[in-house]
C-alpha cells in the first residue's frame, strides 16, 4: 500500500483532559487583584455605569459565506476534500515488519490502532483499528497475515496482510502477552498468563486464527510481554519462551522454556540466573541473546548446548531487541539510546542516542535501515545501519493539535502538539506540512509577534517561554513565566507579552525585544483566557471559575472593569474594526457579545456545545466558534451578533487561527487533524 492514500480512522470516543484552552489560547479562569485598588479583593463584577454603553446593534442577521472545506491530517501529512474523521494514534510501543510490502506496523496501545508505515515513503500510508488496549504484534510470513493481542479482552486477532481487514478474533482464555509465527507452518504462537499467575501458550493457524491448542507452561512464572518475549530457533524448529519466577528476590532467578514448533509441547525447562526482559535469536552465530532485567548485559545463550555461553556489556539495562541480518548486528534498545553489537564478536561497536526512550524497534531487510519508536514524542525515527545516520527524524504516528499562531512574514501556521512536544508547521498556500520545531515541553499557547517577526509558545510544564525564529524554525531562546503558563497575546502597540499563569495566578508582562519581565499582574484567582483589543488598546482576560472577564488598559496595565458573561470563560475573540469581544462559554454554550471597553451589551449568541477556541476572520467579518463538545464550528456574524451558521468539522475542535488572506483554519485535538475553510 503505497502513495497518499488514507484509511478512514474510526473513532473510539472523546479524549478527557482537564481545563483546555484554546484560541491562540483561551482557558479563562478568575479575578484581577491590583494592590491599592479598592483594597486587596477582587473588584465586582456587573455592568458598568462609568461609561455611556454603545446601544446593541440591530442590523439584520447575514448568511454566512461557504467556504469549501477540506481536511489536513497532521501525521501523514495527507490533505482530503471535504469533512474527513480521522483518529490519532497514541502511545506507540510495539512493531513488526513485512518483507513483502516493505511496511512496518507500529501498535497503539491507547488509541486502539495499528499504523502501517510504507517503508519506502517513510510515512504513515493506512490505519488498522485493533479494539481496546492492543499489546502484542506479530507477522506471519507464511501466510501474509498479521496478528494482534487485546490486554484486557483476552483476544488474538487475524488481520488479512493486502486488505487490512480483521478477518477473525478468538477468544485465547488469558491475557495474550508475545507472540510470534513459526515461518515454516504459519502457526501463531502466543505467551501469556490467567488470573491465577499460571502461565500459558496458544497456538493458532496462521491461516485461519482458529486456536488449535492451549498448552500449561507452569505456575509462578510470568512471561516476558513484548516484541521480545518469545523467539523461534529456525536450525531445530523450536521455540523459546523466558519468564519470571515468582518468590525469588528480584535479578536472581528465571525460566527459559523450551516448546517444539512441530508438535506444540515442552520440551525442556532451563534455569537462568537472572531475570530475563526478552530475547532475540540472530542467526549469524545461531545464538540467542537474553536482555537482562536488573543487568547491563546481555546474556548469550547456545541453544545446542542449552547454556549460557557469554555476556556483552552494555551501557545501560536493555529493553528491546532487534536483529539485522545483511550487517549481523543486533540493535538493542537503552534508555535514550540504541546500541550496536556484532552478532560475530558479541561486541558493542557503537552507540546511538534516539530521541527518548525507544519503544519499538524493527528492522527493514530492504533499506538496511531501523525504525525506532517513541511513545513519549508519538512519533517513528528512521535510521541508516550503514551510515547510523538520521533518515527520516520524525514520522508522527497521531497529533493532538491545541493551538495555532499564522506566521505573516513567511506565509506559515504554527500548531502546537500536545502528543509530540512541538510545533508543526504548515504552509498556508499549499496546506501542507512543511516542517517541525521541537520544544522539549508542552505546548499550550502560541502567538506571533511581527515586530520581532519570532512566535512565542507557552511552556506549560517548564514555567517559561520559548522564542521560535519562524526563519529558521528552530528555539532561539526562553522567556520567564509564572507557573503553567497557558494564555498568551501580543499587544501590537507597545509590543509587549500578557501570559496568564493560572496555578500562580497572575499575568507575566514580557518585553519580547529586552527579553525581560516588564509587570506581574497578580490575580484573586487563575486568569486563563486572553485577547487583546488593538482598537481600544485594552486586554480582555477570562475568569473561567467565576464567569466573568477583567478588562485592562493596555498601556497602564490598570483593570477598567469586571464584566459579567456566561458559565466557564473559555477564549474570547476581538473585532478588531469595532474593538467588540466575543467571549466563548463552555458551560453554557454560548457567546457573550461585550464592548470595546467590555461594557455588559446584553447580548447573547447560541452556539454548539463546548466553546473551546475562537477567531476573528477580517475578511468577512465573522467570528468562527469551535465547539469541542459537537464536532462543530459555529459562525458569528460580528456586525449583526448573530449566529449565521456553521461547520461539521473534525473530533474535539479546539482551537482556530485565520490567516491574512482569509483561510479558516481549525484544529481537531481528538482528530489529530487541520479542518481548513477557504473562499
Amino acid at each position: 500500500m503505497e502513495g497518499s492514500e488514507v484509511v478512514e480512522r474510526i473513532r473510539y470516543g472523546r479524549t478527557v483532559f482537564a481545563l483546555a484552552v484554546a484560541v491562540l489560547l483561551g482557558v479563562s479562569l478568575p479575578a484581577l487583584v491590583i494592590p491599592g485598588a479598592l483594597g486587596s479583593t477582587a473588584l465586582p463584577t456587573g455592568p458598568w455605569v462609568g461609561d455611556a454603553v454603545p446601544a446593541p446593534v440591530t442590523a439584520p442577521s447575514v448568511p454566512a459565506a461557504s467556504l469549501s472545506e477540506s481536511t489536513l491530517v497532521l501525521f501523514n501529512d495527507t490533505l482530503v476534500h471535504g469533512d474527513l474523521l480521522s483518529v490519532s494514534s497514541d502511545l506507540p510501543s510495539l512493531e513488526t515488519y513485512d518483507p513483502r510490502t516493505n511496511d512496518v506496523f507500529v501498535e497503539g496501545f491507547y488509541s486502539g490502532v495499528i499504523d502501517v508505515i510504507s517503508g519506502k515513503l517513510d510515512k504513515v500510508v493506512g490505519t488498522i483499528p485493533a479494539g481496546e488496549y492492543p499489546n502484542t504484534l506479530a507477522y506471519d510470513p507464511e501466510n501474509g497475515n498479521l496478528f494482534f493481542g487485546q490486554q484486557t479482552d483476552d483476544l488474538v486477532s487475524l488481520v488479512n496482510g493486502t486488505t487490512f481487514l480483521v478477518e477473525r478474533s478468538v477468544n485465547i482464555g488469558f491475557e495474550p502477552l508475545a507472540m510470534a509465527a513459526d515461518p515454516v507452518t504459519g502457526d501463531l504462537f502466543v505467551t501469556g498468563t490467567n488470573s491465577t499467575g499460571t502461565a500459558l501458550l496458544a497456538v493458532l493457524d496462521g491461516s485461519t486464527g482458529v486456536l488449535n491448542t492451549t498448552l500449561t507452561l507452569g505456575s509462578g512464572r510470568f512471561p516476558i510481554a513484548g516484541p521480545n518475549g518469545i523467539a523461534f530457533d529456525p536450525h531445530d524448529g523450536d521455540f523459546y519462551v523466558p519468564s519470571v519466577v515468582s518468590g525469588s528476590p528480584p535479578g536472581s532467578r528465571g525460566n527459559l522454556s523450551v516448546l517444539s514448533g512441530a508438535k506444540p509441547a515442552v520440551l525442556q525447562n532451563i534455569s537462568l540466573a537472572f531475570n530475563p526482559d526478552g530475547i532475540l535469536y540472530a542467526s549469524a552465530d545461531k545464538e540467542f541473546y537474553l536482555g537482562n532485567q536488573s543487568g547491563a548485559d546481555l546474556s548469550v545463550f547456545d541453544p545446542a548446548t542449552a547454556e549460557v555461553v557469554g555476556v556483552v556489556s552494555l551501557p545501560n539495562i536493555p529493553s528491546l531487541l532487534a536483529y539485522g541480518p545483511a550487517p549481523k548486528q543486533v540493535y538493542v534498545g537503552i534508555s535514550g539510546n540504541v546500541s550496536v553489537v556484532n552478532a560475530l564478536t558479541n561486541k558493542v561497536v557503537r552507540t546511538f542516542p534516539v530521541t527518548r526512550q525507544p519503544d519499538g524497534l524493527a528492522f527493514d531487510t530492504h533499506d538496511a535501515d531501523l525504525f525506532i519508536s517513541d511513545y513519549a514524542w508519538n512519533n517513528v525515527s528512521v535510521v541508516n545501519t550503514s551510515s547510523h545516520k538520521v533518515v527520516v527524524g520524525s514520522i508522527l504516528l497521531g497529533a493532538q493539535p491545541y493551538n495555532m499562531a499564522y506566521d505573516a512574514s513567511n506565509g506559515d501556521l504554527y500548531v502546537t502538539d500536545l502528543e509530540s512536544s512541538q510545533l508543526i508547521a504548515v504552509r498556508v498556500s499549499t496546506d501542507r506540512v512543511v516542517g517541525f520545531v521541537h520544544l522539549d515541553t508542552t505546548p499550550y499557547g502560541i502567538v506571533y509577534d511581527p515586530n520581532t517577526k519570532e512566535l512565542y509558545v507557552d511552556d506549560y510544564y517548564a514555567g517559561n517561554v520559548s522564542v521560535v525564529n519562524g526563519t529558521t524554525n528552530t528555539v532561539v531562546g526562553y522567556l520567564p513565566a509564572g507557573e503553567n503558563p497557558w494564555g498568551i497575546a501580543y499587544d501590537g502597540a507597545n509590543h509587549d507579552l500578557y501570559v496568564t499563569n493560572p496555578s500562580s495566578e497572575n499575568i507575566t508582562v514580557l518585553n519580547p525585544v529586552a527579553r525581560k519581565v516588564v509587570a506581574n499582574l497578580p490575580f484573586a484567582t487563575a486568569p486563563g483566557a486572553i485577547a487583546y483589543d488593538p482598537e481600544s488598546k485594552v486586554v480582555f482576560v477570562g475568569e473561567y471559575d467565576v464567569g466573568n472577564v477583567s478588562v485592562l488598559n493596555a498601556t497602564t496595565n490598570k483593570l477598567i472593569r469586571n464584566a459579567t458573561t456566561g458559565s466557564e470563560t473559555y477564549t474570547i475573540s476581538v473585532d478588531s474594526k469595532t474593538g467588540r469581544a466575543f467571549v466563548g462559554n463552555y458551560g453554557s454554550d454560548n457567546v457573550t457579545v461585550l464592548g470595546p471597553q467590555g461594557q455588559e451589551l446584553g447580548l447573547s449568541i447560541a452556539t454548539g456545545a463546548g466553546d473551546f477556541g475562537s477567531a476573528y476572520n477580517p475578511t468577512d467579518g465573522d467570528v468562527f466558534e469551535a465547539c469541542f463538545g459537537s464536532d462543530l464550528v459555529s459562525v458569528i456574524n460580528a456586525t449583526s451578533a448573530t449566529g449565521v451558521g456553521g461547520y461539521s468539522v473534525g473530533s474535539g475542535p479546539v482551537a482556530v487561527a485565520v490567516s491574512t488572506s482569509g483561510s479558516v483554519f481549525v484544529a481537531n485535538y481528538d482528530s489529530g487533524s487541520l479542518t481548513v475553510l477557504k473562499s
